[in-house]
This record gives structure tokens, sequence and C-alpha cells, in this order.
């Protein structure tokens, strides 16, 4: 966001304390929205500490981290170096570095490396909180098991995508965006709006459990 100092030394850097962890944060090349305090909290509620998370925005950690409090393991990534940067210090200002691997890769890349690999079966939870683009890249998990042995036992994980709608009816419009980046006629999603973030537009969160015909369909050729 662009930001102007009114008062003070000129910077943007500063602590931040959400529901009793610290986050340092350059507001200049980072970003923070404290308004989604509740829903973040609202979405780690649902979290257990036996499941393993693919925070695939995951920003300065706000999901990331405080989730690493309840479960196994999470797998943290942003293509942003410098949120990535502060990332990794919040974890160790937390005392959480054991519980997140961080990486710095593009969205659709970090879905295919994760899924490409040994954490494929482990991984239970992913968390797309990219508002404006995380519905592009759900075409990423088209495939993601197709190549696989099948003796291997699989995990389809649960996974909670945000966006923002305009529409009439903004969960139909959302819903079906899903369907359509999925390649998908049909999937069972539990739809909540987090919050009007203008007039006519909701931001809102859909979370299903990844189809299994879509972890086994055939990729497209743009993947």
């Amino acid at each position: 966001m662009q930001l102007e100092v009114l008062a003070g030394n000129n910077s943007l850097v500063t602590m931040l304390v959400e529901n009793g962890l610290r986050f340092n944060v350059d507001l200049a090349t980072v970003y923070w929205n404290s308004k989604l305090a509740t829903e973040r909290q609202r979405l780690l509620g649902g979290f257990n500490f036996k499941d393993v998370v693919c925070d695939v925005f995951a920003g300065v950690g706000p999901i990331s981290i405080p989730a690493a409090k309840i479960v196994k393991r999470v797998y943290a990534n942003d293509l942003n170096p410098y949120a990535v940067d502060y990332l990794e210090r919040n974890s160790v200002l937390n005392k959480l570095e054991k519980k997140i691997e961080v990486f710095n890769m593009d969205g659709r890349r970090f879905i295919d490396a994760m899924f490409a690999s040994q954490k494929a079966h482990k991984i239970t939870q992913v968390v797309m909180n990219l508002p404006n683009d995380a519905t592009e890249f759900l075409d990423a998990f088209r495939g993601i098991y197709r190549d696989r042995p099948e003796d291997v036992k699989f995990t389809f994980p649960k996974t909670h995508v945000y966006g923002f709608s305009k529409a009439r009816d903004p969960e139909f419009d959302f819903h079906e965006r899903i369907r359509i980046a999925l390649a998908e006629v049909a999937v069972n999603v539990e739809m909540r709006r987090v919050r009007l973030v203008a007039p006519g537009k909701w931001m809102l969160c859909a979370s299903f459990v990844l189809p299994e015909s879509v972890a086994f369909a055939r990729r497209s050729p743009n993947t």
C-alpha cells in the first residue's frame, strides 16, 4: 500500500501484536490488515494438532505463525522476498521456527513442488489468502496425484480460498469461478462472507476438500 508518514521518524517499520504473537513488519514493502484478525482466528479454530498446513500466500505470517502453535507442521510460501524475510524473522521472534518451513516461490510453482514431493501425503490443509488472484492458481491442483504410484496413501487436503465478488449473488459467483478454475462440474463448497470491503464488494472464504477427480485429472497443456 502507498502510505505517508505524517509525524515521527520517516519509517514504516513497526511491531504489531495479534493474539499474543508479535509481528515485525515494514509497511512500505509488505502487507498487513488487522481487520482480518477475527477471520484468521475463525480459520485457525478449524485446525488441530494432526494437521499439516500449506500457506500458499503467507505474507509475514499472520496465519502461518499462529497455525504453527496448533498444528504439526507449516509450509509457508510467498513470492515477495521482503515478506519472506519478515516471515522468517517473525518465526524466530515467536520461537516457532522449528515448526515452519519457509519458501520464496510463485504460488503455482509452490503447489507443484509440495505435491510432487514426499510431503504431499501429509498435507491436510491449504490456505490461499490472496483475494484478488487466488482462484487463478487453483488449476495447479489438477493432476497433482496423476503420476503417483497407486499403492501410495493419498490425502485430499481441505482448501480455503479467499476472493472478492461484486456480483448480486456473491456466493454463487465465487463458487462458479472456483468450479471453472478446477474444471470440475460439481465442487461441494462451504461459503462464508468475511467482510464488506467496499459498497457492493464482498470478501469471501470458500472451503472445500479437493475432489479426487481433480487430483487425478489429466493436466491441461498450459499447466
